[in-house]
Parts: C-alpha cells; structure tokens; sequence
C-alpha cells in the first residue's frame, strides 16, 4: 500500500475516533441522567475529555504526511490505553470500553493487517479482563465474556485485514502486468519499428556510397539524422509519460498531451500481405498526427476500387514544412508496393497525405 493509501486511511481513522469519542461522551451523560441524575465520575469525564482532545489533535496533526505514517504504532498503542483506562473507571453493561477496544482493533486491521492486528487484539483482551478481573470484583462473573467475544471480532478482523492484503497485492501484479505488456506493445509497435526502418536506410545509403552516389546518400542520411532525432524526442516523451504515471497507474491531468481525435474509416478489399501493408500505412499516418502534428483532429481512411487501394489523411495541424520530404517510413511502404505518395505542404489547412497503391498482388 502507497504512502498515499496509507494517509487516506489515517484521516479517515482520525474522523471516525474523533465521532468516537463524541458519541462516548454523549452515551456516558445519559448513564449518568438515567442512573444518577446529573452526576458524573469527574475521572471518567477527564478521560473522555482528553480523549476527545487526543484524536482532534490527532487529525489536524495529519497534514504532514510522513508524520502520520511514522506514528500510525503509536496510535494503536494510545487507543488500546485509553480503552483499557476507560475500562477501569466504568463499570455494568452501558460501559463504552467495549466499543473503544473494537475501534482500535478495527482501526489497526484497516491499515496494518494480520500480525498487527493480532497483537492489538492479545493486548486488549488481557487489559479488558484485568480491568474486570481486578477493578470490579462484583461484576467479574456478569462481564468475562465480553473479553472473549472482544478477542472473537479481533480475530475476524484480522483475518479480513489478510484478505485485503493479499487482494491488494493481487491487483498489484495485475496492474503490474497490464503495465509492462502495454509498455511492450508501445516499444515494439513503435520505436522497434523506427529502429527496423533505420537499419534498411543506413542499408540504403551505404549502397548508395558503393555505387558512387554521394549526393544521395547525403541527403538519405540528411533524412535519416532527422528520423532520429524525431524518434529520440518521442522516446524521451514516453520516458517522461512514465515518470508522471500517477496513483493507480494513470498519468497525471497536469502532464497528460492533448491528443487529436480521430475519425477513422476503413474499408477496402485486399490480399493478407497488401492489407497488412495498408494498415502499417495508416498506423504510422497516425502517429506521425500524434506526435508531430499538433492537430485536435483528424481523418484517416482507405477505400478500394476495381484497380486501386486509396488511403487518405487529413487534420488541421501544422501539416509539412515547404519542401518537405514525405514521411520515409510510409514511403518506403508505398514504394516497395509499387504505389503513389503525395503530401501537401501545411497551411491552414494541416496536413493532406493521399496514398494509391496497386491492388491485390497476391
């Protein structure tokens, strides 16, 4: 459990004692109306005074955080005295100790599970029954079980705080699990792919120097350098979208990028091999939008006709600088297909990237 759990837990302990005690106040002057009007113990009034004191000191203290969590033990110990106290000085069955023992076995089990709670429990039980045993003689035969039904509701309470434990670490590693395959899909389907499409331009351009043709493969390496450099910045971005993950596994509002809308339609005619490629065309459209493009929305589609695999992408983003060259990764595809590629410089219009690719050529 984060330190933040932990936190909620406590303020949430710290209201609940301080209605707690409130209530024991109230029930104990109306012990006092019925069975002697208007009288009450002044010892059993100072410590339901100062009882009351202890948890609204208790929860204001809990803005500091850390401060809460490091004295969480000793909580649990003042609870148990404070019952055990108000055990001595109270006595026949409209005693509040009972109540205040089960509030420190209950809070202790919310927060701190099994062992813990099973030691508060030991540890209250022993003082109620000595309280009875040796505070008040007269009543030991009335009241000795009421230790044993205290010890009863520890032990269920403990039990149940196990079973939160191991709840919560079950959704643990399933979050865990979730998170590592969601980052899996991200590096393969993204900057393992870059890292592919590097390897077979460097290929490219180092035939190129073989034949001779310098000036290409200055310019390849030109478009490659910038490749990278794109791909640095987007994995630099998802190294940071990590960092944020907030509690829960969701990254915080504060940094979360404002994300394109996207109307996609999809429907085409085509071989597994063809289909697949059109895929990986509108894919990498998609992201290039999501990480370059700076748009709020967008449109992507692919439609077929009798000789003809079109795919089309709009948005109102910065679209591309003059002179740009396409992006190499669509390229590349549409070339090996034997396809056309025509990109649009940006405008107010964004960008506008029409792709033809030859049917099926399975």
């Amino acid at each position: 459990m984060t330190g933040h759990d932990l936190s909620d837990i406590d303020r949430f302990t710290a209201r609940a004692r301080i209605a707690l005690s409130a209530l024991a106040l109230g029930s104990l002057y109306l012990d006092t109306l019925i069975d002697r009007p208007f009288t009450m113990n002044q010892v059993v009034l100072a410590l339901a005074g100062l009882h009351f004191v202890y948890a609204v000191t208790i929860e204001r203290a809990l803005g500091n955080r850390d401060a809460a969590i490091n004295s969480s033990a000793l909580h649990a110990i003042l609870d148990v005295l404070f019952a055990a106290a108000i055990a001595m000085f109270t006595d026949g069955a409209t005693s509040p100790a009972y109540a205040f023992f089960c509030f420190a076995i209950v809070a202790v089990s919310c927060r701190e599970g099994l062992r813990a709670t099973l030691h508060v429990t030991v540890a209250s039980v022993l003082l109620y029954w000595s309280s009875i045993y040796f505070f008040h003689t007269n009543a030991e035969h009335l009241y000795v079980m009421s230790p044993t039904y205290l010890g009863t509701i520890g032990c269920i309470a403990a039990f149940f705080g196990r079973a939160r434990e191991q709840f919560e670490a079950r959704v643990r590693a399933l979050e865990t699990g979730a998170e590592r395959r969601h980052i899996a899909r991200s590096l393969h389907d993204g900057h393992v792919q870059a890292l592919a499409g590097a390897n077979l331009r460097l290929e490219a351009c180092r035939e190129l120097l073989r034949r001779g043709q310098i000036d290409d493969a200055r310019a390849a390496l030109a478009g490659l350098q910038a490749a990278i450099a794109r791909e640095y910045d987007g994995v630099r971005s998802y190294i940071h979208s990590l960092a944020a993950v907030g509690v829960g596994g969701a990254v915080e509002e504060s940094t979360r990028p404002q994300e394109p809308l996207f109307h996609v339609r999809a429907e085409f005619t085509a071989g597994g091999s063809l289909a697949e490629q059109v895929l990986q065309i509108m894919l990498e459209g998609l992201r290039n939008t999501v990480r370059h493009g700076a748009a709020r929305s967008a449109s992507l589609e692919a439609w077929s006709d009798l000789a003809t695999v079109h795919v089309r992408l709009r948005d109102d983003g910065v679209g591309f600088p003059p002179r740009s060259q396409p992006p190499w990764s669509i390229a590349s595809r549409v070339s090996d297909l034997g396809g056309s590629l025509h990109i649009e410089p940006g405008g107010a219009e964004g960008a506008r990237v029409d792709v033809e690719l030859p049917g099926d050529r399975s």
